[in-house]
C-alpha cells in the first residue's frame, strides 16, 4: 500500500478491530483462526493498491462493512472499562475520608493477632 501515512494507520487499526471484534462470533478458537485467515486475504488482496483515492474508497468501504457487521454487544474484558469486574473492588482513599471499625464485635478484653508486636516471639 503506497498511500499516505495516515490511510496505513487506519488500515492497522481497522484489520485489528476486525479481528477483535470476530471473537464473540466464533464458537471456539479453530474457527477464529479460519475466519481470521479468510479476513487476512481480504486485506492481502488490496496491500499493493498505490493510488491514494482507490485506497481512500476502499478503505471507507471496509469501514462501512465493519460497522454493518459489527457485533451489537462485543465481549469485553472483565477488569477494563464496561467490564463485569472494573471498579469492582476499588482501592480505599488515601486520604482517609472513610473511617473502618476494624473491633466491630469484639467484646473487650479479647485477644487479637493486631495487638502483639511485630518480633515474632509470642508468650
Amino acid at each position: 500500500m503506497a498511500g499516505t501515512s495516515q490511510q496505513a494507520l487506519r488500515v492497522v487499526h481497522l484489520y485489528r478491530a476486525v479481528i477483535r471484534d470476530l471473537q464473540p462470533y466464533t464458537t471456539n478458537r479453530w474457527m477464529w483462526f479460519a475466519e481470521k485467515e479468510k479476513i487476512r486475504a481480504r486485506f492481502e488482496a488490496n496491500r499493493n493498491m498505490t493510488d491514494p483515492m482507490q485506497i481512500e474508497t476502499t478503505l471507507r468501504a471496509g469501514e462501512a462493512e465493519f460497522q454493518k457487521w459489527r457485533h451489537p454487544d462485543p465481549y469485553t474484558t472483565p477488569y477494563l472499562f464496561g467490564g463485569s469486574r472494573y471498579m469492582r473492588n476499588p482501592p480505599m482513599p488515601a486520604d482517609g475520608s472513610i473511617s473502618m471499625a476494624f473491633d466491630f464485635g469484639r467484646e473487650a478484653g479479647t485477644w487479637d493477632p493486631r495487638d502483639t508486636p511485630a518480633t515474632g516471639h509470642h508468650h
